[in-house]
């Protein structure tokens, strides 16, 4: 394949430096060395590291990450919108990611996984950031996920045994695309009008819950994974303890003592023993084919060992949390519904969207 020189500009990495800089250290690492895969991506931060500053390290099945940093300097203006203000210099980094392996990759192949080149990349790049973040306490960085990205990367994969056979393109990472927002029609600002009303005289108890999950679907689409799913139980947790106060309230005690009750009870001892026989439903934690048990499993029980033993999360556990959330929510809310009659306030609250 003939080299595109866009790629050339993007990628530093020449055969001449290969041998000089990496192949030395596969062959202290007791590999040869036969296919490379690249990725050029910036972060959403600087890292003052040396320019061009070069470290490696090795991972399994005779592979080596390695890692070229860069400087990219722009102009952004003091004042918003005058382009004519004083600017200040905005620095972030530019990684180019190195994926050296003994494996032969069938580089033109259907079935050649970047994903998994890139995940592996971005897992031993992450141990750099986090060193740097704990030495320097510098907490304007931090862990990096593929969402806190462009929405595409370059990528270039290279067959060692001829350096100008090479396949080279681009890398789809998140669905972060620019949004093209539709100027709001009269019937929805009138709906939004209304909502400010609602939040300003506090009408509608479950406003927090909706904001919290919102927020928990905005770090999912910013790659936070750890906080999605911490703000996704913090919203399930309000919307229950909020439940809970109401059906209290409907039943005759007063504020400060539906209050007290909700304080003295423990938050699943509350989920397993006073929502069933109010409501009805199934309310047994222990069973994943229902929309509490999936909740239980998927995001209560993941965001305790996020929270008790920092765990991170994945993209596909964040992603069932999320679901799980909605679907419990969606759940209950039927549940509300069913027993109009009996909650016909409850009920009112959830009429229009919330």
């Amino acid at each position: 394949m003939e080299e595109n020189s866009t790629f050339n500009q993007v990628f530093s990495l020449t055969e001449w430096n290969f041998y000089k800089f990496i192949r030395p250290a596969a062959g202290i690492l007791g590999f040869n060395p036969k296919s490379v895969v690249e990725f050029s991506i910036i972060l959403p931060f600087y890292l003052p590291f040396p320019q061009e500053a070069t470290l490696s390290i090795h991972v399994e099945k005779k592979a080596i990450c390695t890692y070229k940093f860069f400087e990219i300097v722009r102009e952004e203006s003091l004042i918003p919108g005058q382009e004519d203000a004083p600017t200040v210099d905005i620095k972030n980094s530019r990684v180019e990611m190195i994926y050296t392996t003994s494996e032969e990759i069938d580089i033109f192949g259907e079935n050649l996984d970047l994903t998994a080149y890139f995940d592996t990349l971005m897992e031993k790049l992450n141990f750099y950031i986090i060193a740097y973040l704990i030495k320097t306490k510098n907490i304007n960085t931090y862990r990096v996920s593929k969402e806190m990205l462009h929405f595409t990367c370059f990528f270039r994969c290279i067959a060692l045994s001829n350096w100008h056979n090479m396949r080279e393109g681009l890398f789809y990472l998140n669905e972060n695309l620019p949004q093209k927002l539709e100027t709001l029609s009269e019937d929805i600002l009138n709906d939004v009008v209304v909502y400010v009303h609602i939040i300003n005289q506090k009408i509608n108890p479950f406003i927090l819950h909706e904001e919290l999950l919102m927020k928990a679907r905005r770090q999912f689409k910013d790659g936070f994974y750890q906080d999605a799913v911490l703000y996704a139980q913090m919203s399930i947790e309000e919307f229950l303890n909020t439940l809970y106060i109401n059906i209290l309230l409907h039943e005759g005690k007063s504020d400060v003592e539906a209050e007290l009750l909700r304080e003295q009870i423990p938050f699943m001892t509350m989920v397993k023993k006073e929502f069933h026989l109010r409501l009805g439903g199934k309310w047994d934690i222990n069973n994943p084919t229902t929309e509490l048990g999936r909740w239980y499993k998927d995001v209560y029980l993941l965001r305790n060992v996020i929270a008790h033993k920092g765990y991170f999360p994945s993209f596909s556990e964040v992603d069932k949390a999320l679901a799980a959330t909605h679907d419990f929510r969606l759940y209950v809310v039927s549940l509300i519904r069913k027993k109009k009659k009996v909650y016909q306030k409850l009920s009112e609250y959830f009429i229009v969207g919330v």
